[in-house]
């Protein structure tokens, strides 16, 4: 059934975001933000005849991310001088321009928000998804063999003296690093798992 599919695409996702060094390059999260977006179409799809795809029981929570995403939002919209003194009254101007942005980093906020939405799409689908004990301990089993996996692989790249990982060719100190790039990120990666 499509219910399957999509699960089925959300495990598949979950599997696939720490391998290519943590999706920590614009190519990897890239991939990345596509496959949510489109599972995220497949969930509407899925629940178009349901009233707001069947979360308002949990509007409290969704609510919060709206709130996060506006407020991320406000960051990159080109806002009047008048509005940016009032919420920023000691900002030096360099442009002659009645727009300007709250973000110092216009490009970095952009891709914050682009990724920041994308996880609220896969924080959505998950919720539409995952409906019953099965589904959850399929999502936990995955989480486990995954963090399994990634303290496998660290453990060996070092164990084995390896100078350069075999995922991407990527150059290792000699700390544990698994698929990421950074050793904390992988820490926390197999700390969460």
């Amino acid at each position: 059934s499509l219910h399957s599919m999509l699960v089925f695409s959300l495990l598949a996702i979950l599997f696939w975001a720490p391998l290519p060094l943590g999706s920590n390059r614009p190519w990897a999260w890239s991939i990345l933000q596509i496959s949510i977006f489109l599972l995220m179409l497949g969930c509407i799809f899925l629940k178009k005849n349901v009233p707001f795809l069947g979360l308002r029981k949990f509007k409290t929570v969704i609510s919060i991310w709206v709130v996060f995403l506006i407020l991320a939002t406000l960051q990159v919209v080109a806002l009047p001088e008048f509005v940016i003194n009032i919420l920023s009254p000691k900002i030096n101007f360099t442009a002659d321009t009645p727009y300007l942005f709250i973000s110092t980093d216009i490009g970095q906020s952009k891709v914050s928000l682009l990724k920041s939405f994308a996880y609220f799409c896969l924080f959505l689908c998950s919720l539409i998804l995952i409906d019953n004990e099965k589904r959850v301990k399929k999502v936990l089993t995955l989480v486990l063999i995954v963090g399994s996996l990634q303290g496998l692989y660290g453990i060996l790249e070092i164990l084995l003296g390896f100078k350069f990982s075999l995922i991407f060719n990527f150059p290792i100190a000699e700390i544990a690093t698994g698929s990421f790039v950074y050793k904390n990120h992988f820490a926390n990666f197999i700390m969460l798992c």
